[in-house]
């Protein structure tokens, strides 16, 4: 890489690095690589990039002689920050200014109709945002936010104008999220249409696993899986699940993909492209939420074989093969609530949308609650730490959530 082109790179506003130090980083190991062809150009390069206010101190008294010379620092870090005075106006980069907020699809605005919007909720700040909307309105699509905060959408349906249509066609429609343009850009289409299917990512590469489609004699559930490769932007066929799942729920850990629905518990192994058979939970049931947290998987609420919704929550320990039961979560059926399952923070937390009915002057009304509910693990209970403002959206009874890094200037702020 030339001078010109580093320079170009890391002189931007839209640097993706939560730290200054970042930069610096880079452009050490891009001297290193040709030391005695880029030491002249060491001190342009760092008067170009790196923004000095932006470097801890700490770190300004770590940094060899040589270095601090071509930064033009004293090696007292106490002076060098008194030399930067005035200077604190500096810009940040764009990820310095990330949040990391909840982020819910399939939404409606109160005021459009089924139109549909994508709040984003930072609830640290109390802050509300709205994300660019998934292409073409797609709903039910498959979510995914990747270990380096990707933000994945696929499959998914586009909703019919027909109000006695039930029916969706599945789309292959499959689009990566660009933080700083607030939009969504293309990338290979899914092998096979889905509705509802699960994404995980495992061994650098993402699968998409089951769903449904409607076809032939109704509504199928899917058993196929593929493996998306992002560094050649396509698709492959990997050995289906050993059954059809759609409303399957589906973490990774220690590069295998562990998948849960009803009486059906699976592990797959990537590289060896198998799938065994684990031992289920002790209470089956179906649309449960899988959560990742503390090297155990939490298998939260769900719906029994008798149609009734269960709020029973189990734990598996992968390293010792056990499933054991924790307190059920603290809700009443008759709020209807509907649940997703998530880490915020580091911590484990459950986002409810629970309906409330009320009698005024003999007339029945109904209202709407999002509220957000952290697990504390030591003394087994649910304590609701957020509630959405009131009734700035609707959320759907398929409505997901994810949680993601975002960069409020780049959103459209709502509150």
């Amino acid at each position: 890489m030339t001078k010109e082109q580093l320079v170009s790179i890391l002189n931007s506003d839209d640097l993706n690095v939560e730290k200054e130090e970042h930069v610096y980083e880079s452009i050490v190991r891009w001297l290193e690589h040709d030391r005695p062809g880029r030491e002249a150009n060491l001190a342009e390069v760092f008067s170009q990039c790196i923004r000095l206010p932006l470097l801890d101190e700490a770190f300004l008294g770590r940094i060899p002689a040589p270095f601090a010379c071509a930064l033009l620092l004293s090696k007292d870090s106490a002076e060098a920050k008194a030399r930067l005075a005035g200077t604190n106006d500096c810009p940040q980069r764009l990820g310095m200014t990330a949040s990391e907020m909840v982020i819910c699809f399939d939404a409606a605005h109160k005021h459009s109709g089924k139109k549909q919007t994508v709040p984003c909720l930072d609830t640290v700040t109390g802050r509300v945002f709205k994300l660019c909307k998934p292409p073409n309105d797609l709903r039910e699509v498959g979510i995914l936010v990747s270990p380096e905060n990707d933000l994945y959408i696929a499959g998914g349906y586009r909703p019919s104008n027909s109000e006695v249509c039930i029916d969706h066609r599945a789309e292959s429609d499959f689009w990566l999220y660009e933080h700083a343009g607030n939009r969504w850009l293309p990338r290979a289409p899914l092998l096979r249409a889905r509705i509802g299917c699960t994404l995980v990512h495992c061994c650098g590469k993402l699968y998409a696993l089951g769903g449904r489609v409607y076809e032939g004699d109704g509504r199928n559930a899917l058993k196929s899986v593929e493996c998306y490769d992002a560094r050649d932007n396509c698709w492959t066929a990997v050995s289906p699940m050993p059954v059809a799942m759609e409303f399957h729920s589906a973490v990774e850990y220690k590069d295998r993909i562990y998948v849960l629905q009803g009486e059906y518990f699976f592990c797959y192994d990537p590289r060896k492209d198998y799938w065994s058979h684990l031992a289920p939970m002790s209470v089956p049931r179906s649309q449960g939420l899988a959560a990742l947290y503390k090297n155990c998987i939490y298998y939260i609420a769900g719906i029994c074989k008798n149609h009734q919704r269960t709020f029973t929550v189990e734990v598996y320990d992968i390293e010792s093969n056990t499933w054991s039961g924790k307190r059920d979560l603290p809700f009443d059926q008759a709020t209807s609530p509907y649940i997703k399952a998530m880490l915020l923070q580091g911590e484990l937390h459950v986002f409810v949308r629970a309906t409330q009915v009320m009698v005024e002057e003999h007339v029945f009304r109904t209202s709407r609650k999002n509220s957000l509910y952290q697990y504390d693990d030591e003394a087994d209970v649910w304590m609701k730490v957020y509630e959405t403002p009131d009734r700035l959206w609707d959320l759907g009874r398929h409505f997901e959530c994810v949680v993601a890094k975002l960069y409020p200037q780049c959103l459209q702020k709502v509150l």
